[in-house]
């Protein structure tokens, strides 16, 4: 089992001392621009692609196609292009103290089941 590492906000209020959850929309933290290599996610995990962010609005699917999308705080909104036209939604995380990015993608699959690709940027 492994345990998943979080930093925490520090408040004060005189005589307690608050501690929460830190999200990467506390740290003003936003998706790396770069190339994120895409992972199935099921027992067998294997790799199935990429995708590129070009700009802090746009994006590079595989196949050369090109989209839109808006980050807010931890979600990203594809508003145009393939990961729109499969109906993919998107959520945003970091690890490794910000060194690796990742974005999920998640859709609907069939009748209680989903697809979850994970999408990935590390700086080492």
């Amino acid at each position: 089992m492994r345990m998943k590492r979080r930093s925490f906000i520090a408040g004060w209020v005189p005589g307690v001392l608050l501690l929460a959850p830190m999200s990467v929309a506390a740290l003003g933290v936003v998706p790396r621009l770069g190339r994120y290599a895409m992972l199935a996610f099921n027992p067998n995990t294997f790799r199935v692609g990429a995708f590129e962010l070009v700009s802090a609005t746009s994006y590079r699917g595989n196949g050369g196609r090109e989209g839109t999308y808006r980050f807010d705080g931890s979600t990203i909104a594809w508003l145009s292009g393939p990961h729109r036209d499969e109906g993919y939604l998107g959520e945003f995380t970091t690890t490794r103290d910000g060194k690796t990015h990742r974005i999920t993608l998640m859709r609907r699959a069939g009748p209680g089941t989903r697809e979850i690709l994970i999408g990935t940027n590390s700086v080492d």
